[in-house]
């Protein structure tokens, strides 16, 4: 409070949450003859909305006055209607601008090379175990492995290998090797988060180039199990010396044996073990008679398993490293949108008669509202005040000020407001 020859200033200066960058200034003048006034400004370009508010009372108009402590934003005491939405907004704002960038950097961790290399080598064992016949109960090894998941297994085998290579770009494996203090922006991890220990760069590059390789055998070893132990059929012909005696040559004479036995001038005889009527299953009781299949079948089942235990390792210990070596925005909203909380006093003041309505004004938190009470009310000072029964005539107010919008020059350009709002 400034207090001057005849007169008590009360001043109130606070940033408007609703207008980043925007100062609020609110005034209370007390004069010894019983004349109050009030006025708030904002410090704005805006054409948008209110910059001035103002009214002034006699002293022996006031019925109460009531005040409460707070601590919180003063310009939510002055929100007009339309401005109550664009605060929720606002909010709404400050909280995405928070929250967004955590859950795109937990997002991005389902989302990357790295991750979609999990998922594609999941996809590839679970295909290659359904190549075991299965019954619905139990596995059936009597029975030829099932075709279609190889055929399948080798094409996601090739499109695992080349989301591989994504992901080796993806960790800086390869090429120049980027400085840890280097700061850029990219869609890989920094360079103190894929190097962040000394063995994982190498641990990196020797994995993916041992995971490339694998994915190079799946894709040739599956088609290899998808025909072998396969039935053919064989139409041999004229190649009997006697009956039952098969002793010529495909292609020679009247024995014929097909196309390929035929330009082979395959012996017919050793084409027996290769007719085969039906598939051969991929275990037997006679292991002549299995396909052969199962070892090979089985090894490429573990292995992917092996990858895989592999793979979510290196997915663990490289996410890991990411996170720490993550870092707090530098850019924070907080100044622009959401000020900091300032304690501040809330004054109400009803007048009689109450068609007037009531005033509602916030002074700082270091005033006195004890005395500022007293001087509001008609009981104080009791010695200096305008008698009850004075003249209502209120001309001049304040000298000088011949017209109301002269209460609200503004301090800081001289000029009355266009938008001032009188209440």
């Amino acid at each position: 409070m400034e207090e001057i020859t005849s007169e008590w200033v009360y001043s109130h200066i606070y940033p408007d949450a609703r207008r980043p960058g925007t100062v609020v200034t609110e005034r209370l003048v007390l004069r010894e003859s019983g004349l109050c006034r009030w006025s708030r400004f904002l410090d704005t370009n805006d054409v948008k909305g209110v910059k001035a508010q103002g009214e002034f009372w006699r002293r022996e108009a006031v019925k109460t006055v009531r005040f409460s402590t707070k601590l919180g934003d003063p310009s939510r005491d002055f929100s007009l209607f339309g401005e109550r939405q664009a605060v929720k907004n606002r909010a709404v704002f400050v909280w995405l601008w928070e929250v967004a960038p955590v859950l795109m950097a937990w997002l991005s961790f389902a989302f990357n090379p790295l991750s979609f290399t999990l998922y594609t080598t999941s996809g590839l064992l679970a295909i290659i175990w359904h190549a075991f016949p299965w019954d619905g109960t139990r596995y059936v090894m009597s029975e030829a492995a099932t075709v279609a998941p190889l055929v399948w297994a080798t094409v996601l085998a090739a499109f695992t290998f080349i989301v591989s290579i994504g992901a080796s770009w993806w960790l800086r494996l390869g090429g120049k090797e980027v400085a840890k203090d280097d700061v850029y922006s990219s869609v890989r991890p920094h360079a103190a988060a894929i190097s962040r220990w000394k063995w994982q760069r190498p641990a990196n590059a020797i994995f993916f180039g041992l995971f490339g390789l694998w994915c190079i055998f799946v894709c040739i070893i599956c088609p290899v199990l998808a025909v072998q132990g396969r039935s053919i059929s064989c139409e041999v012909g004229g190649c009997e010396s006697s009956p039952g005696v098969v002793d010529g040559t495909c292609g020679v004479g009247s024995c014929s044996c097909g196309a390929w036995a035929d330009m082979h001038c395959t012996k017919a005889a050793s084409l027996n073990p290769y007719c085969l009527a039906t598939d051969a299953p991929l275990c037997s009781e006679d292991s002549s008679k299995a396909s052969g299949a199962h070892g090979l079948l089985l090894f490429t089942a573990s292995g992917s398993v092996a990858f895989l235990l592999l793979l979510f390792l290196n997915w663990g210990v490289n996410h890991l490293a990411i996170i720490l070596a993550w870092k707090r925005g530098e850019t924070d909203p907080s100044p622009a949108l959401k000020p900091d909380n300032v304690p501040y006093h809330r004054i109400n003041v009803t007048f009689d008669p109450p068609q007037r309505g009531s005033l509602v004004f916030t002074v700082g938190a270091d005033e006195d509202v004890g005395q500022l009470t007293r001087l509001l009310l008609p009981e104080a000072p009791p010695s200096a005040w305008a008698p009850p029964l004075a003249s209502s005539v209120m001309e001049p107010l304040w000298p000088g000020d011949e017209e109301p919008q002269m209460l609200l020059r503004n301090p800081t350009t001289h000029q009355a407001p266009e938008d001032v709002q009188w209440d």
